[in-house]
């Protein structure tokens, strides 16, 4: 089954989230750190960062994101969590780097010497992320977002939202199948979309 997003979700994460995490509210962590612990690794891993040491530069941006979230302003499509946690990640692995290039374990190879000259003194990176690494990580967001949240709903429910919304079949097709009306079957779908954008924000367009 492709799990692809017939249309691309969007990168802004739920207010009410960010708020809960401001409020130190346990749950909300829990979620945050099972949403966007995939994608940091992701970060750390292209940049040619060992399994290990993805792992520990993950738990320090997480640390980090814990420390500082009081500090992030949201402010529409270009100031979004995505980016600002980009930011903080790639500003971790760019110390990492620095501190290991000259180490006798020193992480070598022309790929990552080219990304580090590629940091500009402010520690911005010079060129603009392409647009097959932007649907990589919005697609690891939606899939762990689905995962999240398929255990709360009926297997008939689920298999409707998924046969509609992201392998795009038509509703009285995916109806016949399952021996449903079409209007349980769009209701389902509704359902679904209404509890990813009331968990995560509005992470479908």
């Amino acid at each position: 089954m492709n799990l692809s997003p017939r249309s691309h979700p969007t990168d802004q994460t739920s207010l009410s989230l960010i708020q809960r995490l401001r409020n130190n509210d346990n749950t909300g962590w829990q979620r945050l750190n099972e949403l966007y612990r995939p994608l940091i690794h992701f970060w750390c891993r292209r940049s040619q960062l060992s399994e290990s040491d993805a792992e520990d530069l993950t738990q320090e941006v997480l640390a980090i994101v814990s420390a500082k979230i009081d500090s992030f302003q949201h402010g529409g499509d270009k100031d979004t969590f995505r980016g600002w946690l980009r930011v903080i990640t790639r500003n971790q692995i760019l110390m990492h780097l620095r501190a290991t290039r000259n180490s006798p374990q020193g992480i070598g190879g022309s790929t990552v010497l080219d990304w580090m000259n590629n940091i500009q003194a402010t520690g911005e990176e010079s060129e603009k992320i392409d647009p097959q690494t932007e649907n990589t990580e919005r697609h690891i967001l939606f899939q762990k977002s689905l995962e999240l949240i398929q255990s709360e709903f009926e297997t008939n429910t689920w298999t409707a939202f998924i046969q509609t919304a992201i392998d795009g079949r038509n509703t009285a097709d995916v109806a016949a199948d399952l021996g449903l009306s079409k209007g349980a079957v769009r209701t389902a779908r509704y359902r679904v979309l209404r509890r990813l954008r009331s968990e995560f924000g509005d992470i479908l367009n």
